[in-house]
């Protein structure tokens, strides 16, 4: 629980309750351009060219995927059509530091099909939102929250650093408890649930 303002619990005489749920599906980023990256091996460099939003990771798992030091990439990141996250994974860049290296001082690029794009996405989570309001004299008084759904953050983190995030999992609500609307009564809950989906 992130945010927990005044007494969500507290009957409000004389307001008007709203009730709602939204559900949302496990969605792809479906970025314009499809995943892409050129990469370049030498025998003891590599070069490899893609957009990308996390350079120094994207270096550095093209490096270890094939045996090299960091300092022997040389990362160029170029413009992309759309990122959306999406482009914080490296899996695109390492396949292709992976083909570059079965094929010395040949340059190669690899581009995946769209079906291939949309089946190895790290998905938008699923989401179930239920939510309860009341208006009192034309003011907001209450917003009651609860959110469940996979964790996003725990996902991401375990596939690209290798480590389990602490603390409470602020990016699940995100969105829902950090709102400066001062409501009185103002309490937002996150559930998690597990599921061995890629998550980004």
């Amino acid at each position: 629980q992130l945010r927990d303002d005044g007494d969500a619990d507290a009957p409000i005489t004389g307001a008007t309750e709203i009730n709602a749920e939204y559900r949302m599906p496990f969605l792809a980023h479906s970025t314009m351009e499809p995943m892409n990256a050129t990469a370049l091996f030498t025998g003891d460099t590599l070069e490899v060219w893609c957009g990308n939003q996390g350079p120094t990771l994207m270096r550095d798992k093209c490096a270890e995927a094939i045996g090299l030091d960091a300092e022997q990439v040389t990362l160029h990141t170029t413009l992309m059509g759309g990122g959306f996250g999406r482009r914080s994974e490296i899996d695109f860049g390492v396949l292709a530091a992976k083909v570059a290296k079965e094929m010395p001082g040949v340059p190669i690029q690899l581009t995946w099909t769209r079906e291939e794009d949309m089946s190895h996405d790290a998905f938008r989570p699923a989401i179930m939102g239920r939510y309860k309001g009341a208006v009192k004299d034309g003011k907001a008084v209450l917003l009651d929250a609860k959110v469940a759904g996979p964790s996003v953050t725990a996902s991401a983190m375990k596939r690209l650093m290798g480590f389990s995030a602490a603390g409470p999992d602020k990016v699940h609500v995100e969105g829902a408890f950090d709102q400066p609307y001062k409501i009185p009564n103002y309490r937002v809950s996150g559930h998690l649930t597990e599921m061995d989906i890629p998550l980004g």
